[in-house]
């Protein structure tokens, strides 16, 4: 195994990989309009739930601060 590659891969393969990562890495503009439409869509589940203190995640999830109550 020539070469002296990050972790002992070969340079070569090193290379190949940074380039395909390189290439396949979002760019700044599309990471812009993800966040903005995240922010979005997190205003309407906060509006949507209020007075709720909801919140929505990159998941999907929606979290309350609200906790239920056990029923008498």
């Amino acid at each position: 195994m020539a070469g002296g590659g990050s972790h002992g891969w070969p340079d070569e393969l090193c290379e190949r990989a940074e380039a395909l990562i390189n290439t396949i890495c979002p760019k700044s503009d599309t990471n812009k309009r993800r966040d903005g439409v995240q922010q979005y869509v997190k205003g309407l589940i906060t509006r949507c739930f209020y007075p709720e203190q909801a919140r929505g995640t990159k998941s999907g999830r929606i979290h309350s601060a609200i906790r239920p109550t056990a029923l008498d």
